[in-house]
């Protein structure tokens, strides 16, 4: 994760990151102290152990943080939040250990140590902004192309296990706003998605966007699930990897270096061989084809009227 980090990091960034290294250490050691001392007046103080506690508190708050993670995933925003608040009472009873004093003036301690935690936050986040909108950008992008295999999926079952003959087909038709207050509400097929759904956020973040940023090609009926249906442009994410969807509705995000691995598998041959030619097209004309892999739906296709 560190060397994946480090691509993305220069100069600047390093520096805020070390900034919030000393803010964290320095600043919370000293408000912990202060906060302890003056504000709950807690008798022994000593600079020694408010390093300690703010040392403890530091790297239990960082494993927690990866705990309340996983947890959101699993329960939800509820969860998380009952989750915190069990996190700062437990970051509460480690400096009750330390300074050996009770809950309650642990509690007016931590609390001192707010501001530095605020300001250590603000600069880790800056600091890490060029791979946070790298990582954002990826999750984004999987999400569009999760929707997408979601879509082509109930339109497979709909249509006797045959797969769209392009994204195109699937999206809803665009009304203008005064004709759609003027009709009840559309009743849009299962498969339908929006417009939007074809735009890989990263690509839009890195104005390498199109509009159409993934090329698709629909599977053969007998296709094992493990085929490539559908996956980004080189170019979406700066040519550093891509979402790729398979044939099962799965997404996941490979290294260019991977997905070329995977993309040599014998069940990709055909997606292989079109994804070359679309991409070779994109880079001679710098444009987009206007469909992916063909200029309008097919006759047969099923496409919101």
């Amino acid at each position: 994760m560190l060397t994946e980090m480090s691509k993305y990091l220069g100069l600047n960034e390093a520096l805020l990151l070390i900034s919030a290294m000393i803010v964290w250490f320095v600043g919370g050691t000293a408000s912990l102290w202060a906060g302890a001392r003056y504000v709950a007046k807690i008798p022994g103080v000593s600079v020694k152990r408010s390093c300690f506690a703010n040392l403890a508190v530091g790297v239990i708050g960082i494993l927690l943080a990866i705990v309340l993670n996983a947890v959101t995933l699993l329960a939800g925003s509820i969860g998380a939040i009952l989750g915190w608040a069990a996190g700062i009472v437990i970051l509460w009873i480690i400096i009750q250990t330390v300074f050996t004093c009770t809950i309650g003036k642990a509690a007016l301690a931590w609390l001192a140590t707010i501001p530095a935690g605020i300001g250590t936050f603000v600069l880790l986040i800056l600091g890490m902004s060029p791979y946070l909108k790298v990582i954002i950008g990826q999750d984004l992008c999987g999400r569009h192309l999760f929707g997408i295999g979601r879509a082509v999926l109930v339109y497979a079952e709909e249509n006797d296990g045959v797969f769209p003959e392009n994204l195109e087909c699937l999206v809803r038709k665009q009304e203008s706003k005064r004709k759609q207050e003027s009709k009840p509400k559309a009743n849009y097929p299962k498969w339908s998605i929006p417009q939007v759904a074809l735009q890989c956020p990263a690509a839009v973040a890195n104005n390498t966007s199109t509009g159409k940023d993934y090329f698709y090609l629909p599977p053969n009926k007998d296709a094992p699930a493990e085929t490539i249906i559908a996956c980004d442009y080189r170019q979406n994410h700066l040519g550093e990897g891509r979402n790729v969807l398979f044939k099962d509705g799965k997404v996941r995000w490979y290294s260019e270096e991977d997905f070329q691995q995977i993309l040599s598998n014998p069940c990709n041959a055909a997606f292989a061989k079109a994804l070359s030619k679309a991409e070779a097209a994109r880079d001679n004309k710098g444009t987009p084809h206007k469909s992916d892999n063909s200029t309008q739906p097919s006759p047969t296709s099923r496409a919101y009227p």
